[in-house]
């Protein structure tokens, strides 16, 4: 049995990219007074890292194919919404060519992609190399094995059930999943299954934060911006930690202590980040430098930029965790889930003039009109062929 898919977490996705568009178009006002300093420098703590940690919870591939197909279906869109967009903004725009600039992903919305791509394989040959293995999951994180094994088949069954009348209720659409409100309260808690790996999954969190911070330390001497290399570093820990979470463990984030202690620590890293808020914070926040550039911006030693960095890392995390357990969301929004990659890609068409305005109010207004116009094309026939011009084209003309 494959994982529920959590609705909460599809509105959840969209919401964090339309936080993502907002920030890249009110680039050019991002500074002007300090609400709006404070308000980008907190958005900027979370969205990426939350957008990411979802992005390794929807990572399920286990074999060499299907981690190849999953990145295949990117690399169109990549080609088509960097190198094009950016050669028509050079030739129209700046009149300035720049071979370089196609490879370093400064100033670039689409470094995820790339990033993504390379994530998906770091994962998965860690995963292979500590010989964790894709489960079937029911609820809760526990396999289907698991269920039997501790003499509750009642339970597997039962929960069975209730995916099969969600299905009945809402119809063959692959996106149905189950209401996380509904349904948590009805499966009592469970044992954290052994055979799930959860000391290796541990370990593989913790090797990921390492690998993140050697690079962080290490890679000093090219511009980290190339192929996205200092990001996809600096934010593989979430990635890592999404894949590794289970659906008991999202249940568990729900619980009151849990989400006491989460709004605690969410509270003072909102204060600290506020306060810290600026060019020099947000430095740290864009994750493209090493430790020495950062030093040079921060005017601190080594010792002390690198547990400033590990500081705003796990007050990111505390906020990610938080939004993670409290978020709730209407039908239409967590429908509009599946329109993430279309919104990335297409609102670089923008993205590149809209930067530079330095008007808040326009910005803003911009900003506005362009999600709702993008979330509305983005459920039409014509987003396919705009996000995969070639083999649209090519499957038109075999038709």
């Amino acid at each position: 049995m494959d994982r529920i898919r959590d609705l909460r977490l599809d509105g959840l996705k969209y919401v964090l990219i339309c936080l993502v568009v907002l920030c890249h178009l009110m680039q050019g006002c991002r500074y002007d007074g300090s609400f709006f300093q404070a308000f980008y420098s907190v958005v900027y703590s979370f969205h990426m890292p939350l957008f990411v940690l979802l992005s390794g919870f929807f990572f399920h591939a286990n074999t060499y194919k299907k981690v190849h197909f999953s990145n295949k279906k990117l690399i169109e869109p990549f080609i088509v919404w960097h190198f094009f967009v950016l050669f028509f903004y050079e030739t129209l725009i700046v009149h300035q060519y720049d071979f370089k600039r196609y490879f370093i992903f400064e100033p670039s919305p689409l470094w995820y992609l790339i990033s993504l791509i390379f994530w998906r394989w770091m994962t998965y040959c860690l995963d292979k190399a500590m010989g964790i293995k894709e489960m079937e999951f029911a609820w809760g994180g526990c396999p289907r094995t698991q269920f039997q094994k501790n003499g509750s088949s009642k339970m597997a069954e039962k929960v069975a059930n209730i995916a099969r009348n969600c299905v009945e209720t809402n119809g063959n659409d692959a996106k149905v999943c189950l209401d996380s409100d509904t349904l948590h309260p009805k499966i009592p808690p469970m044992e954290f299954s052994d055979s799930l790996g959860g000391g290796k999954k541990l370990l593989l969190v913790i090797l990921s934060v390492i690998i993140s911070n050697l690079a962080f330390c290490l890679i000093n001497d090219i511009d980290g911006c190339y192929f996205s290399l200092m990001r996809t570093f600096q934010f593989f820990p979430f990635f890592v930690l999404g894949h590794c979470i289970t659906q008991r463990q999202m249940v568990l984030f729900q619980k009151k202590p849990i989400v006491l202690t989460l709004f605690a620590l969410s509270v003072i890293s909102i204060v600290l980040i506020s306060h810290y808020a600026g060019p020099e914070y947000n430095a740290i926040l864009f994750s493209k430098y090493g430790i020495k550039e950062l030093q040079n911006i921060l005017g601190t030693d080594f010792a002390a930029t690198f547990w400033i960095r590990f500081t705003c890392f796990l007050m990111s995390l505390s906020l990610c965790l938080f939004l993670l357990s409290i978020f709730r969301c209407s039908h239409w929004v967590s429908n509009n889930g599946i329109s993430t990659l279309f919104i990335l890609c297409t609102h670089v068409l923008l993205y590149y003039v809209v930067r530079q305005i330095s008007s808040i109010i326009i910005t803003f207004t911009i900003a506005i009109l362009t999600i709702t116009v993008l979330t509305w094309l983005a459920k039409q026939k014509v987003s396919h062929w705009l996000l995969y011009p070639f083999s649209s084209f090519l499957s038109f003309l075999i038709k």
